[in-house]
Order: C-alpha cells, then sequence, then structure tokens
C-alpha cells in the first residue's frame, strides 16, 4: 500500500508527463501543419521583387522607386504566376503627414489591410491569398490619413512560407493543460474557489497579456508611460514634458499615429517584436509626457515592479513593456485570490465576477483600473465580512485598514473616495464599546485627509487631461453653480442611457479590439444573478439587510457614480455641454458588488452545495475565457 509521500511523487510524476505529452503532441501538430501546408503550393522561400516586375494602374513612376498618384484607384499587380502566403513590403509616404492602407483583393475578396506612415521605417508583412497566384491579386493603395501625393517602395519580397507560431502553440498547449489538470485535480479545487481564480486568473491573464498587441487597449500608451516613470527613483513625479530624441526609434514607439491593435499576420508581429526589441529600455529615462500624469503613482505600482525587473536585466523595451503587463495580471491574480479567500460572504458571487472575460482582458494591459476595482472590492468584502461575523469587534485596528483600503482606491481614482461610506453599514454593536461615531468619524477624517493629497497631487499636474474645445475647469464650475439642474438631468441621462453597458462592459468590450458576441452578455449575466441568489439560499451565506442598509449602498453608488460624473465634465467637456464625454462603462465596475449586495435577499433556499456551484462557475469562467481567447487570437490576426 502507497503512503501518502508516495502517492504524492506519484500523482507529481503523473501530472509531468500529462504536462510534457501535451507540449510534445501541440509542438508536433503546429510543426506538421506547417511543414503541409509549405509544401502544397510554396516551394519557394523568401524571393525579392524588382519593381518592373509590377504592372501599375493610376501610378506613374518617377524615380527608381518613387511613385506618384494619378488617379483615384491606385493599384499594382506582381506579373508572377508563383503562389505565396504573404508580401513584405516597405513603402515610405514622401508626406510624413500621410498614412497610407494597404491591402490584396483576390477575385473580389479583400484581405486585411495593413498601414504605411511617413514615420514608419521599418517593414511590414501584408497577407495575400495563399491558393491564387500573384498576377490575380491587385495591391490597392488607399488614403488612410491625409491626401496621398507620392511614396517609395524600398523593400519587396513574397514570402512562401509559413512560420512556426509560438504564440499559437503556446495558446493550444496551454489551454489543454489547464483543462486535463483541472479535471484530474477537480476535487481539490472545487474545494478552493481561491485556487479556482488564481490558476485561472493567472492562465488567462498572462495569456492575454503576452498574446495582445501594444496599445490595443484605452490608452494604454498614456498608463505605459506613467508605470515606467513609476519605476524610475521619482515615482512618476514628471520633470520634463519634453519628448525623448528620437534616438533608436523612441518617437516611432510611443507615436499614436501607428496603428498597433492587430497584426495582419504572424510574421508581421514577429518584425514588429524584432525591430523594438533593439531598443534598451535602461536608455530611456521615462520623461515622456503623459495624460496620466494626474494619477498619483499607486494604481501604476504593480506594473511599475515588472517593469524595474526588466530595467535591472537590461531588457529591451519591448520586453519591459510586456513584464509589466505581466506583473499587472499576476498582481490582480494573487490579490484577488486572497480577497476571494477571504470573503465570508459572496464569494462564489466575487468569483464569477473576477473572471469576466472583460475585466480580465483591462487588467492584462497597462491601466489604472486594475487598483480602483481590486481595492474597492477589498473594502466592500471587508465591511460585509465584519456585518456578518457577530464576533468581531471594528477598534482602531480594523479602521485603520479600512481607511488603508479606501485610500488606496480613490488614489487610484479620485472620486471613489465615497466608498468610505460603506462603513455605515455597521450597527453600533459592532463597535468597540458601541463608539461608532468614532471610529466612523476616523475613516471620513483619514478618506477627506487622503482625498485632499489626491486632489492637490492632480491639480499640480494638471487637472484637466486632455485639451477639449471650449472647455475650461473654471468657467464649468460657475455654470454648474449656475444651473445644477442640468448637471442631475445630463447625469440621471447618462445612467438610462448606459446602464445595461455597466454590467455588459465587464463582459464582452475589449477596447479597440470590440466585442464577442451578443449573447455571451446574457447567459453571463443569468450566470451571475443565478450564482447570488443560489448563494442566499446557502445557510452559511445569509446575508440579512436592513432597509437602512440597502439604501446605504444604493446611496454609496449613486453619489460615487454621479461624482464620477461631475467630475468628467467639469475636466473633460466645453463649458455648457449638453452631454458628459469621457464617461467610460469600464469605470462602473468597482461599484457592481454593491449594487448585487443591494438585491441580495436571505429569504431564498436552496439545495446546490457550495462545491457543486465551485464547479460550475469554474467549468463555465474556463469555457468562456478559453473563447475569448481564441477570439482575440483571430482578431489579431495571429
Amino acid at each position: 500500500m502507497l503512503n501518502f509521500k508516495t502517492l504524492v511523487k506519484k500523482n507529481n510524476l503523473i501530472s509531468l508527463l500529462i504536462i510534457f505529452s501535451i507540449l510534445l503532441t501541440v509542438w508536433i501538430g503546429e510543426a506538421f501543419y506547417t511543414k503541409i501546408t509549405n509544401n502544397r503550393l510554396h516551394r519557394q522561400d523568401l524571393r525579392p521583387i524588382a519593381l518592373d516586375e509590377l504592372s501599375i494602374t493610376d501610378l506613374q513612376k518617377t524615380e527608381e522607386n518613387t511613385f506618384v498618384v494619378t488617379g483615384p484607384n491606385p493599384s499594382f499587380v506582381i506579373e508572377r504566376d508563383t503562389y505565396a502566403q504573404q508580401l513584405e513590403l516597405k513603402i515610405q509616404p514622401i508626406d510624413e503627414t500621410t498614412t497610407l492602407s494597404v491591402g490584396a483583393v483576390a477575385q473580389d475578396n479583400p484581405l486585411p489591410t495593413v498601414q504605411y506612415s511617413g514615420w514608419n521605417a521599418f517593414p511590414q508583412i501584408m497577407p495575400v491569398k495563399g491558393s491564387v497566384p500573384l498576377n490575380q491579386q491587385p495591391i490597392h493603395i488607399n488614403t488612410f490619413i491625409g491626401e496621398v501625393k507620392d511614396f517609395s517602395i524600398d523593400i519587396m519580397e513574397v514570402d512562401a512560407t509559413i512560420p512556426f507560431n509560438t504564440v499559437r502553440f503556446f495558446l493550444i498547449a496551454n489551454g489543454l493543460i489547464v483543462l486535463i489538470l483541472g479535471i484530474r485535480y477537480r476535487k481539490v479545487w472545487v474545494q478552493k474557489p481561491a485556487l479556482t481564480f488564481l490558476i485561472l486568473a493567472l492562465y488567462i491573464g498572462c495569456s492575454m497579456s503576452l498574446l495582445l498587441p501594444p496599445y490595443c487597449g484605452f490608452d494604454e500608451r498614456e498608463h505605459f508611460v506613467k508605470a515606467y516613470k513609476t519605476a524610475t527613483p521619482s515615482f512618476g513625479i514628471r520633470k520634463s514634458a519634453n519628448s525623448w530624441p528620437d534616438k533608436d526609434g523612441l518617437d516611432d514607439f510611443f507615436s499614436y499615429h501607428i496603428n498597433r491593435s492587430t497584426f495582419t499576420t504572424y510574421e508581421q508581429r514577429q518584425n514588429f517584436m524584432d525591430h523594438f526589441s533593439e531598443l534598451k529600455g535602461r536608455r530611456y529615462s521615462g520623461y515622456e509626457w503623459s495624460t496620466a500624469d494626474t494619477y498619483t503613482p499607486v494604481p501604476y505600482v504593480f506594473s511599475a515592479m515588472g517593469i524595474l525587473i526588466g530595467k535591472l536585466c537590461n531588457a529591451s523595451l519591448m520586453t519591459i513593456f510586456y513584464l509589466g503587463r505581466l506583473s499587472g495580471s499576476i498582481a490582480y491574480a494573487v490579490l484577488g485570490a486572497l480577497i476571494i479567500k477571504k470573503a465570508v460572504i459572496k464569494q462564489k458571487t466575487i468569483l464569477l465576477l473576477c473572471l469576466f472575460p472583460g475585466l480580465i482582458f483591462q487588467f492584462a494591459l497597462y491601466t489604472a483600473d486594475l487598483a480602483t476595482f481590486i481595492f474597492a472590492l477589498a473594502a466592500v468584502t471587508l465591511v460585509v465580512n465584519w456585518k456578518t461575523d457577530k464576533n468581531t469587534k471594528i477598534g482602531w485596528k480594523e479602521t485603520l485598514l479600512f481607511s488603508f483600503l479606501c485610500a488606496l482606491t480613490l488614489m487610484a481614482k479620485l472620486p471613489y473616495f465615497l466608498i468610505c461610506l460603506l462603513i455605515l453599514l455597521l450597527p453600533q454593536d459592532s463597535f468597540v464599546k458601541g463608539q461608532r461615531r468614532k471610529y466612523t468619524g476616523a475613516v471620513f477624517t483619514i478618506t477627506a485627509l487622503f482625498t485632499l493629497l489626491t486632489y492637490v497631487y492632480a491639480t499640480i499636474s494638471g487637472a484637466a487631461q486632455w485639451e477639449v474645445p471650449g472647455m475650461s475647469v473654471s468657467g464649468q464650475i460657475m455654470y454648474v453653480l449656475r444651473h445644477p439642474l442640468h448637471l442631475i438631468h445630463l447625469c440621471f441621462q447618462e445612467v438610462l442611457n448606459m446602464f445595461l453597458k455597466y454590467w455588459t462592459t465587464p463582459i464582452n468590450k475589449f477596447a479597440y479590439l470590440g466585442y464577442t458576441p451578443e449573447f455571451f452578455p446574457a447567459v453571463a449575466l443569468v450566470s451571475l444573478f443565478f450564482v447570488t441568489f443560489t448563494e442566499d439560499g446557502m445557510p452559511s451565506n445569509k446575508l440579512y439587510l436592513t432597509a437602512r442598509d440597502r439604501f446605504t449602498l444604493f446611496m454609496t453608488v449613486i453619489l460615487t457614480w454621479g461624482l464620477v460624473c461631475s467630475v468628467l465634465y467639469l475636466t473633460f467637456n466645453a463649458v455648457g455641454a449638453n452631454t458628459i464625454n469621457g464617461i467610460q462603462p469600464r469605470y462602473f465596475a468597482p461599484l457592481l458588488l454593491p449594487l448585487i449586495l443591494m438585491v441580495s435577499s436571505h429569504a431564498t433556499k436552496t439545495k446546490i452545495t457550495p462545491e457543486i456551484l465551485t464547479l460550475g462557475i469554474g467549468s463555465f469562467a474556463f469555457v468562456l475565457n478559453q473563447y475569448t481567447l481564441v477570439y482575440l487570437f483571430w482578431l489579431t490576426n495571429l
């Protein structure tokens, strides 16, 4: 009979064999696919194309490699009857303000286009239809930005090979490893929801961090610059607003105007990575101007850890970029697992909420929203735990802990300081010696102090992040004081028009990449409320809320969101505007749990066990996120 140690060693050996077998099988499959595809029609490697081989339309060749647009539909055809998978082109608009959109059309079937800018100095990969000869695929050139005058073609090569796709290899292999080991150890992780979240969040989050192109998230360039500054000795306090000189192509790396939200082929990704991997991160000072300069360094500490490791290792700027992303994903997985482990009430609801694909996507990139969400979630969970546990008495230790979480939340996004109102959920007998007023007053005082300090920091850095025509913070304040009902009406209209998106965005919104199918949010939201009402029916998860408690939750949500809308109206809109621009539904994510708590009912009954519920959540979240990974892989043309 095997003893415990022998059994553990045996299980570990079997697990290692499973992992090795999956990696080997997927590697052979990827290599086999590449070899078979290459041998079907394509037998040549990279072959340069002479410009004399081009048949041009609405173009005139003026010099050795320069063309002038002479008509409305400029295009060219490569006069070869050979087949290819893609073309490697380096097209340079003569005018630096011009961007060209170039794409192949095979039998009225357009393929993904690539953009060439006047400042974009490296070749890009353009896909062509592999089953159609090159002489049947006209390459069209369209104006993307500005007016096309003329351009040069410096490199044109036929690429008839399909490379080994490492992104696809790791995506398939890791998915199979998590699936098979999850099934094998299902009896372990159904007992530990925190472990379930940790494994899935690490797998999904890190995969997204490495899979997705730079700058595919909202304002990711701005947040990366701020995170890089946070990793410097100044902790992100701006010393200069001047851009770093364009040595080694740094201006190109930081440019807004290069479309990096997607790649057209896997090789384009590799070219992009190779090009910018030549930039050494330690040579960059970090003092690029950013609209995120008004934020404190707090929300960027997680990403700054990865950046600092990369700088200490003298890694390239591109490697540092991805290390910062990875450290953010790891921080979300670890802190989220800790919150779930400590949660007494709504543990399974928090588990499913935190595994929504849109949230994981958002936190896998550079953002300030990770800190806002995770610290607000911790604050809400802490208060609910205290309300449920009658043996806990709130003293100075608990007061300082809750105040600290509120301070971290507001230092990530200032309007969320009102999360401190949740302390009012606790009755008088929850406090040491019944001194409710003393300790709640301390929470409000500490929160107010950090709010003031954060406001001063933001004001010094420039309260208005963007220059909006007609905007004046002081003028807008005076307008609101004269017309307060106008702002209230705008806030009400905002909530009325966008309320559903507050719930669906954490599920299926992926910034510039778009959305997953519409039925996904419907299924996920039904599952979320099924889980929360099922938890209400479990004897160990009863949460008793009075009408006063529900009103407190409601007012916390309403006042916080109203303040978010008001701040954006003051700093991101023209004076007297009739709409509130700049509000993103993702900002509402920290307030989702308080809303869910507000509709909880202790009268619900269920026969479903916590283990079955965890199993269902883990399985559902894995399928949902695995589909999302494949979808993002397809969207980015990898």
